[in-house]
């Protein structure tokens, strides 16, 4: 369900029919009648009923550079944080079928992240120092270190993650 602004209201109807949703935009004024009841907590309120959750912006109305905020406004709202990361990452691409190619670091997958200095659902400062896309660099801070830079070139030549933490805390 796309627009599940107000998904709080009807959480336990959602979760009987299965549905999955898609919240947002949390952000900016409650201008229409469907906005009068939108809150960071909604995302909490259909995790804990079990639904699968996604955050987004509906860029252009909020810019999708906000999405991070988003997702750390919704853990401050109680959403546990690496559900609020993992409802912009993987989450958001199993919704839209795209979790094979998408939304967390596997071998096969499409490699584009971003690298962050910084917890980036904790700490509003948090910056990107790398970014990648289809495995290739396309951005770096750290172009001075090569020795913070060497497992990610190595990562670029071969392809291949021998270990990464995903958002749930699995060694992969």
């Amino acid at each position: 369900m796309d627009h599940c602004t107000e998904g709080h209201l009807i959480a336990d109807e959602l979760a009987k029919e299965g549905v999955k949703a898609i919240i947002g935009p949390s952000f900016g004024s409650r201008s229409k009648f469907e906005l009068t009841n939108k809150t960071f907590e909604t995302p909490a309120a259909l995790y804990q009923a079990g639904l699968h959750v996604a955050i987004m912006t509906d860029h252009p109305v909020i810019p999708c550079h906000q999405l991070p905020l988003c997702a750390a406004l919704a853990a401050k709202a109680g959403l546990p944080k690496e559900e609020a990361l993992a409802a912009i990452t993987i989450n958001a691409a199993a919704i839209l079928g795209l979790d094979d190619q998408l939304g967390s670091i596997r071998t096969g997958k499409q490699a584009d992240l971003t690298i962050w200095k910084g917890d980036l659902i904790e700490d509003v400062q948090a910056t990107p120092v790398m970014t990648l896309i289809g495995g290739e660099i396309v951005y770096s801070s750290l172009a001075e270190d090569e020795a913070l830079l060497e497992p990610i070139r190595d990562f670029e030549a071969q392809k291949t993650v021998t270990k990464v933490q995903d958002p749930h805390g699995s060694s992969i």
